[in-house]
């Protein structure tokens, strides 16, 4: 368990910090969107939320030079009072070159 703590750090440098990832993350979302949960866990960010765009996050946050892989963690779902699509979307958090 502590060898497993100690190869993680020297991993964990060469990414960036969560501020920096939430405030790219902010800047891709379209206008009108809303996230109620974000996780930075290792090398993954997932967010859940709403968005009149939801199906054109996947393109977004790929063209993204922070992230890659982005991909919905399950169906993207219509709101019952809105115009707004739930999602769960997932995106992986590229490292700098060691």
């Amino acid at each position: 368990n502590t060898q497993r703590r100690l190869d993680f750090l020297p991993h964990r440098k060469h990414l960036p910090g969560p501020s920096l990832v939430l405030a790219e993350a902010s800047r891709l979302l379209p206008d009108h969107s809303w996230v109620f949960e974000a996780e930075v866990t290792g090398q993954e960010l997932r967010l859940h939320g709403s968005s009149p765009t939801a199906a054109s996050l996947i393109g977004l946050f790929d063209g993204s030079p922070l992230f890659t892989n982005a991909r919905f963690r399950a169906p993207l779902t219509q709101g019952a009072k809105s115009d707004l699509e739930r999602f769960d979307l997932s995106v992986d958090i590229r490292g700098a070159p060691p």
